[in-house]
């Protein structure tokens, strides 16, 4: 995901994290968002 340069820990974010559908595969952004989940080192 977008980290700008001057907010690295990505707290205090002034606009929320928009996520949109593919109209010609609505799954593709579940997928995403699993893949991420799974796959981010926290």
């Amino acid at each position: 995901m977008y980290k700008p340069k001057t907010n690295q820990e990505g707290k205090e974010l002034k606009d929320p994290r928009h996520l949109y559908t593919n109209p010609y595969s609505p799954t593709c952004s579940l997928k995403t968002s699993a893949i991420y989940l799974e796959c981010r080192p926290t």
